[in-house]
């Protein structure tokens, strides 16, 4: 359960440092994931 706990908070902070350091390349992603799934 611990470890679990740990990967989510790695995964979100590096969610977050993504968004920070890659804004254009972090909208871009989203936007393909949202026109994916909207498609299907």
């Amino acid at each position: 359960m611990r470890t679990k706990k740990l990967i989510a908070y790695a995964a979100v902070a590096f969610v977050i440092f993504y968004l920070f350091t890659r804004p254009a390349q972090a909208a871009a992603a989203v936007n393909a994931v949202f026109a994916t799934n909207i498609v299907r």
